[in-house]
This record gives structure tokens, C-alpha cells and sequence, in this order.
């Protein structure tokens, strides 16, 4: 089978959160730094994310850049929605605190 993209890796610096809300429930994010918002990316940030998360679909998630925000304007973004109990992932950092910025 032939693919259109060309498989990429996430650079080491490919940040991956969940923030949670007050009512438990969490959004997983996986930040990547000025990188083209490409085909490929997005399904190697997909593919970073099944690693924690085998049962995610895609289309489950949501792809886009970041259009405002203090410190992560211009990353491109993966996000999906975490369910289950709040708890800690290992590889991920958790936030207590709703989304900050807007894609």
C-alpha cells in the first residue's frame, strides 16, 4: 500500500497534557513546537497518543494550530477528551486548570 505522507517523528520537545477540569473529567493534548501542520504530523501525534490511550479513535480528535495564547502561539495541537478517573500518565504532565489558549 502506497501512503500520501511521508512518516515523520515527533521532536523530543513534543509536550503531552491533560488538563483537567473541576468536574474531573480531562482533555488530552499533545503540543508540538512550530512544526508544519502536515498530514504526517498529525498522525504522529495520534499515534503519540494511542501509546497512553490504545482505545482512541481519530475521530476522536481534534488537529489545529494554536491562535492565541501567552506562550504556545503558533504550536500545532492534538486534543482529545480524557475519560475515566482523574489520575496520573505516566510520560504526560497534568494540569489542574482549563484549557488557556484557543486553536
Amino acid at each position: 500500500m502506497k501512503t500520501l505522507q511521508k512518516e515523520v517523528e515527533l521532536p523530543e520537545y513534543a509536550q503531552k497534557r491533560i488538563y483537567w477540569n473541576k468536574e474531573g473529567s480531562g482533555t488530552g493534548v499533545v503540543l508540538v513546537g512550530y512544526c508544519p501542520d502536515t498530514l504526517a504530523y498529525f498522525l504522529a501525534m495520534y499515534e503519540e497518543a494511542k501509546k497512553t490511550f490504545p482505545q482512541l479513535k481519530m475521530n476522536d480528535c481534534t488537529c489545529s494550530k494554536v491562535h492565541t495564547s501567552n506562550c504556545i502561539k503558533g504550536f500545532t495541537v492534538l486534543l482529545f477528551n480524557v475519560s475515566g478517573e482523574k489520575r496520573e500518565y505516566a510520560g504526560w504532565d497534568s494540569w489542574n486548570m482549563s484549557i488557556d489558549f484557543l486553536f
